[in-house]
């Protein structure tokens, strides 16, 4: 999941910003595995993949 982010990113820079940044480093630094954004025209979800939920709150 992460490597798909990461070069999602880098072919349509504008599918990240600051803000979604910032919640996947939350999510990597509190034990989340890793995450992408799936979707496409403006109605993306972002899925992070951890074993425990409750870690992230």
């Amino acid at each position: 999941m992460e490597s798909n982010f990461e070069a999602h990113k880098e072919l349509a820079l504008a599918s990240s910003n600051e803000y979604l940044d910032s919640i996947y480093t939350f999510a990597k630094q509190n034990r989340a595995y890793g995450g992408k954004i799936c979707g496409a025209g403006g109605g993306s979800a972002f899925i992070i993949y951890c074993k425990d939920i409750e870690l992230l709150k």
